[in-house]
């Protein structure tokens, strides 16, 4: 009985840290929804969100290069 006990207690303790997690990670995104809003009339913020998800305008060439390390490339994307 005891080690059944345990093996609960153990596994709520897993759960609470999973939804702990989670929480966090939903406060983030909330956030970074909240900031969408509040930009909302800001062009240039819209612009860079569009061009994190990589929209870019007509007359505009994209270039891929490969053998790049992309832990160098800094991007403005949350």
């Amino acid at each position: 009985m005891i080690g059944i006990e345990v093996y609960r207690i153990y596994d709520r303790t897993l759960m609470a840290q999973h939804l702990t997690l989670e929480v966090d990670n939903l406060n983030k995104e909330l956030a970074g929804l909240n900031a969408i809003i509040e930009n909302a009339d800001d062009q240039v913020y819209l612009e860079q969100l569009a061009r994190c998800i990589g929209y870019a305008y007509p007359n505009e060439v994209r270039y891929i290069t490969k053998g790049v390390n992309s832990s160098n490339i800094k991007l403005n994307c949350q």
